[in-house]
């Protein structure tokens, strides 16, 4: 989806930070999305909430546990599509897929960033 952080370099993340990106998730066609960060807790989880872009809702949760073998991440996604039924046509046919995509890039990237002990 070409997704791109438009914020200069960031050297902490803190509450109320708005981060912006631009993404293509249709045939190149760029969209801007600005999201906040509404809750942090250090080493354990961080939520971000989306304030414009390409859903109606969007409400995502990083949670962090430390293991014997590393660190375990897991995402809490809750989204909404916009234009009602239509959105909800749209969901299986385009948006399902790109939302799946989108987690299994950035799983593949914290392995080739972090290694793994699989």
């Amino acid at each position: 989806m070409k997704f791109e952080l438009m914020n200069e370099s960031i050297d902490e993340m803190y509450e109320g930070i708005v981060l912006g990106y631009t993404l293509a998730p249709l045939a190149g066609i760029k969209l801007s999305w600005y999201s906040e960060i509404t809750k942090i807790e250090a080493k354990k989880y961080f939520i971000d909430q989306q304030l414009k872009g390409p859903f109606k809702i969007w409400h995502h949760q990083h949670h962090f546990r430390e293991t014997d073998s590393g660190t375990e991440v897991t995402d809490l996604v809750h989204y909404e599509l916009p234009l009602g039924f239509i959105g909800k046509l749209f969901h299986p046919l385009f948006v399902e897929r790109r939302v799946k995509d989108m987690f299994e890039y950035r799983y593949q990237k914290a392995r080739e960033l972090f290694g793994s002990r699989d």
